[in-house]
């Protein structure tokens, strides 16, 4: 009787200590699971914030920022068709130089508005741009001097417009389109070269009286000549 007891209370408790360690196992299972998810959610959040520092949305806009001097300019844009094209630029600087690459896309398109009521006193083109927008400096009421670069091929109307200061415009062979009211409101303005490549030129391309001091440069016989004769605006040939 006392064996079967004995043996009885040996099985009890070697089916205690067989639930112990069951329990223990599946505590230890479940700390592991928890911390695996909690290493998954921090990775996640890591991934999330490089991103969101490549400035890179899902719409393909993007913000790039370089330094001048001491002052730093901001670009706004977006990808269209494999170019950046820029949309908008925050700056103090009194020189812009806008880069032929942003964020390793090539710089391709100045877009409507883009450097609206800047204040700066110089802006660089690179020659990877081909095409500026309508009113794309709009209001630079200070700025003296623009370097246009030779790949522009297309300009929007209104694209100087009330530049108060700007003393000279070059455009570069290769230039095809100029929309209307290029040059309104320009009182600085003294000369402007377009090229004989420019043959698609609507009215309007410089208010004689708002541009008084305008002549526009150009080569004979050329469609710049014919569009600033008939609108009274001087031409010097070249």
């Amino acid at each position: 009787m006392k064996k079967k007891i004995i043996i009885i209370a040996v099985i009890i408790i070697a089916i205690i200590i067989a639930v112990v360690v069951f329990l223990r196992k599946k505590t230890t299972n479940n700390e592991r699971t928890v911390s695996q998810n909690t290493q998954t959610i921090e990775s996640g959040s890591n991934s999330s914030t490089n991103n969101n520092n490549k400035d890179v949305d899902k719409n393909n806009n993007v913000n790039s920022k370089t330094t001048n001097s001491t002052k730093e300019t901001k670009f706004n844009g977006l990808v269209e068709d494999g170019v950046f094209c820029i949309t908008g630029v925050e700056s103090d600087a009194e020189e812009i130089i806008v880069p032929s690459q942003i964020n390793g896309v090539t710089v391709g398109k100045i877009k409507k508005n883009a450097f609206y009521n800047l204040k700066c006193k110089k802006i660089v083109i690179p020659d990877t741009v081909t095409s500026i927008g309508s009113c794309a400096f709009l209001n630079c009421i200070e700025l003296e001097e623009i370097e246009l670069g030779n790949g522009i091929t297309f300009v929007g109307s209104m694209a100087f417009q009330s530049c108060l200061k700007l003393k000279s415009v070059y455009f570069s062979e290769g230039l095809i389109t100029i929309k209307g009211n290029l040059f309104y409101d320009c009182g600085a303005l003294e000369e402007a070269y377009i090229p004989a490549s420019a043959t698609s030129i609507e009215d309007g391309l410089a208010d004689s009286k708002t541009c008084p001091n305008l002549v526009i440069i150009t080569p004979a016989g050329s469609r710049a000549e014919e569009v600033a004769k008939k609108e009274k605006v001087p031409v010097r040939n070249k």
